[in-house]
């Protein structure tokens, strides 16, 4: 996933978990704002897992 995907899909979860919490439609309003928060985390951890790998030893030609 590139960059610009990766932010916007952190950027939609914190958007959709902001308004959960700001509307309190329902009793179940906060449970999915948590996954809505733990979606994002989860696109940050996955991105930083990427990051902290060693380089696969492919050069890209010249």
């Amino acid at each position: 996933m590139n960059v610009s995907r990766l932010a916007e899909v952190i950027e939609v979860n914190l958007f959709y978990a902001k308004s959960e919490l700001c509307q309190m439609a329902d009793p179940s309003a906060p449970a999915r704002a948590l996954r809505h928060i733990e979606g994002a985390l989860k696109e940050l951890r996955a991105v930083q897992r990427q990051a902290a790998k060693p380089p696969t030893g492919k050069t890209e030609a010249a």
